[in-house]
């Protein structure tokens, strides 16, 4: 169980702004929670507790939500294999394939900037920190940094995409781009302690996400 807060920014509070405009709260409240759905892993619960922003023309859109995301570490004997990184990438399905017929377009330049703190379950400690991962283009950057201080684990992992239209030419490069946060995205930590994994891991996390 924890809890996870989302701030839009720009152009992408704007979008959800007109959106949402003509939409009751009940709407939006399904409306947000069915986006962030669709970001976690599958059979997460999740509920809408707050959202911030709305009447506003400018400014951040920030939403709070409480999660419960059964299963989400995974039992090996004593040790857990927990990923570090909560979020499900946007941007991959482009890149799905070797070759592509048309250029990349996105709406528009965006930014992801995440912090997930992972509460470690009573007796567990970590047995391994992620190893930070790195990637820059000219109009792109990536970094993905784990910190462990004896109770948590805290990733930091900021996304940059400085353009909206890339021609084919450059997909080759984008496709490796994303193949590298992609590949830092489904780290995981292991946890080892004294219990049994099978038993309840108590492990917490929370959030920040555009």
């Amino acid at each position: 169980m924890g809890t996870i807060t989302v701030k839009f920014e720009g152009g992408d509070a704007l979008e959800h702004r007109l959106d949402e405009l003509d939409t009751d709260e009940a709407g939006k409240k399904k409306d947000l929670e069915d986006e962030l759905q669709g970001w976690l892993p599958t059979g997460a619960i999740i509920k809408m507790t707050k959202a911030e922003g709305w009447e506003t023309s400018d400014g951040p859109l920030t939403v709070t939500f409480s999660v419960d995301m059964p299963g989400y570490a995974s039992a090996a004997g004593k040790r857990f294999l927990v990923p570090v990184y909560l979020f499900q990438a946007r941007q991959m399905d482009a890149f799905k394939h070797v070759d592509r017929k048309y250029p990349v377009y996105f709406p528009y330049a965006f930014g992801e900037v995440d912090r997930i703190n992972i509460k470690l379950p009573d007796g567990y400690t970590l047995e391994n920190t992620p190893q930070a991962q790195t990637a820059r283009l000219g109009y792109a950057g990536y970094q993905n940094v784990a910190q462990f201080d004896g109770k948590q684990l805290v990733t930091q992992r900021i996304l940059q995409v400085n353009g909206i239209f890339f021609k084919l030419d450059q997909y080759p490069e984008m496709k490796t781009f994303f193949g590298t946060v992609q590949a830092g995205d489904e780290q995981q930590a292991v946890l080892i302690g004294g219990r049994s994994a099978n038993q309840e891991s108590g492990i917490h996390s929370h959030s920040n996400a555009p």
